[in-house]
C-alpha cells in the first residue's frame, strides 16, 4: 500500500549541500541517472526476455547500456526513523530527513522488492507479450538484494533526461526533519531556505536514552 508520506534523507557537506538547498529553494529533485546509483548490482544483466511470439532478447552489456542511460531513479524511504540511512545518507546525524507527501508528484513511486539473488528470465514471464521493453526494465529497476532491506526504499522511476530535475508541486513538501546532531549554523541555513513556507513543518529527530530508537518531534 502506497504510504501518505515519504523520506529523503540528506547531507548538509560537500556537494550534497547544493542538492538539498535546491530541492527547499528551488522546490525540486534531480533525478540521478542508474549508474550513479551506490548499488553497483542496479540493473539488469544477462537476461533473456522471451515474448510470445517467439522473439527472444537478451540484455547483455551493450542492450543494459542502452536502457541505463534512458532511465532515472530517485529513491525514497518509508520510514524517518532508520538509523542506518541517518548515518549514511545523513551525515551521521548532522545533516535532514524531507518529508514528502504522496498525494501528486509521488503518487507513481514503486515499493522496492528485496530478493536474494539477481532477477532472471523466469522472474519476468508474467510479462510476456509485452511490446515495449519499458515495464520490463522497469520491474528489474524495483529489485534489490535483501541486504538493502533496512532501507524500506521506494522509487520515482522515470524517463531520464540530461540533467533532468524534476519540478514540485507546492503540497509535495510537508517537513523537514533536523537530525539530531546537526549544527546551529546548518540548521539556520534550513531555516532561511524554506522562511516563506508557512506550509512546511520543522522536526526534530532525538535519539532516545536507554534505547536504540529514534523518535520524530516537532522542533
Amino acid at each position: 500500500m502506497l504510504p501518505s508520506r515519504i523520506y529523503k534523507y540528506r547531507s548538509l557537506s560537500g556537494d550534497s549541500f547544493k542538492y538539498t538547498m535546491d530541492i527547499l529553494l528551488n522546490s525540486r529533485v534531480y533525478i540521478p541517472h542508474i549508474k550513479q546509483l551506490n548499488d553497483p548490482f542496479e540493473g539488469a544483466q544477462n537476461i533473456v526476455l522471451n515474448f510470445t511470439d517467439g522473439t527472444k532478447i537478451k540484455l547483455d552489456s551493450t542492450v543494459y547500456d542502452g536502457l541505463t542511460k534512458s532511465w532515472g531513479v530517485y529513491s525514497l524511504s518509508a520510514s524517518p526513523k532508520i538509523p542506518q540511512m541517518w548515518t549514511h545518507y545523513s551525515d551521521n546525524f548532522r545533516g535532514i530527513c524531507i518529508e514528502f507527501s504522496t498525494a501528486n508528484t509521488f503518487s507513481t513511486i514503486k515499493e522496492v522488492k528485496y530478493v536474494k539473488k539477481i532477477i532472471t528470465e523466469h522472474d519476468l514471464v508474467k510479462h510476456n507479450g509485452q511490446s515495449s521493453l519499458a515495464p520490463l526494465f522497469e520491474e528489474v529497476l524495483i529489485r534489490k538484494s535483501d541486504g538493502w532491506s533496512y532501507e524500506e526504499e521506494w522509487r520515482f522511476i522515470d524517463l531520464y533526461g540530461e540533467n533532468y530535475c524534476l519540478p514540485l508541486e507546492k503540497a509535495d513538501i510537508t517537513s523537514v526533519i533536523f537530525g539530531a546532531l546537526i549544527s546551529d549554523y546548518d540548521k539556520q541555513y534550513v531555516i532561511d531556505w524554506i522562511r516563506t513556507r508557512d506550509d512546511i513543518k520543522l522536526k526534530k529527530c532525538n535519539i532516545k536514552e536507554n534505547s536504540y530508537e529514534i523518535e520524530i518531534v516537532d522542533y
